[in-house]
């Protein structure tokens, strides 16, 4: 799933269809080989060359099965976990992290598979599960998270991995129509239909997560923990409508909408490190409340 599949609003016909027919020929003549190419082009994120880490954020490289994850922390305290999403990188989060961090939290991220610093070979939506997995009880306590704080796709993985915890959850313009998103935008490019359930089918079974099953709609109506959303109106690839039906049917979900601002560039508006602010002094007031 590469930036220029996921990113891309490309509906020009006659690329589409040389496209596909080009994807169709070489699935006939070579099947083994145009699901090893083709999934090669969809698991592979935009590589920008990872930032300098700064001085004021620790990190660590952590080994696993599929690759190495770079983990970055800051502070002290109860412990936020930051999730990026497709193409992104925790270096994202590192502004909103040192605020979290003056105000006496733990703030910790990392790097997806070939995202940022991490290694692997590839990534998709089952190694997002898998890292959240691998990571806990090394980078973070899932007994124990105060919050966590998610992004785009990103946000899909977390409602999935914590959706039978107690923990308050933070989404920026999360993405939650992920798979029909894809495939939408998979079938616009031209590749063929038949081509791309077989990837989907074979990373399915390498991973043993279901891609197609994933349904964050039905996810995040089993959290009952405080949810706090900020979208924006006009973004068109985590589509703004899901964020406010949801809000409206949900009476622990708070949606704040922001206006002219795109896809990546809301993770570090001012309005989202205000909300972010406002809902972990929410979430730690009614947690005194309680105790």
């Amino acid at each position: 799933m590469s930036s220029k599949v996921y990113f891309s609003d490309n509906n020009a016909s006659f690329s589409k269809y040389l496209i596909r027919f080009s994807s169709a020929t070489f699935l006939a003549l070579y099947p083994s080989g145009a699901v090893k190419q083709v999934r090669r082009l969809l698991t592979s994120p935009q590589k920008r060359p990872p930032p300098v880490i700064p001085n004021d954020i620790n990190s660590q490289s952590v080994a696993t099965h599929y690759g190495e994850l770079m983990t970055y922390s800051i502070g002290h305290g109860p412990t936020i976990l930051f999730v990026h999403g497709w193409s992104g990188s925790g270096s994202q989060f590192f502004d909103v992290m040192r605020a979290a961090s003056k105000q006496g939290y733990r703030a910790v991220t990392y790097d997806h598979y070939k995202h940022g610093h991490s290694g692997g070979k590839e990534c998709n939506y089952p190694l997002f599960i898998h890292s959240l997995a691998l990571l806990d009880d090394y980078l973070y306590n899932p007994k124990s998270l105060f919050c966590v704080v998610s992004h785009s796709m990103g946000a899909s993985a977390a409602l999935d991995f914590f959706k039978e915890s107690a923990t308050p959850h933070f989404l920026i313009a999360p993405l939650f129509n992920f798979y029909e998103e894809l495939e939408t935008r998979v079938k616009n490019i031209g590749i063929a239909p038949r081509l791309f359930e077989k990837i989907v089918s074979a990373i399915e079974d390498d991973y043993k997560v279901s891609v197609r099953d994933h349904d964050s709609m039905r996810d995040i109506n089993l959290i009952k923990s405080p949810i706090n959303i900020i979208h924006g109106k006009s973004d068109t690839l985590a589509l703004y409508h899901f964020s406010k039906e949801l809000a409206n049917s949900n009476d622990n979900i708070t949606l704040q909408s922001v206006d002219n601002v795109g896809h990546m560039r809301i993770i570090n508006i001012p309005e989202t490190n205000e909300a972010l602010t406002i809902f972990l002094k929410k979430t730690s007031d009614a947690l005194l409340a309680t105790t």
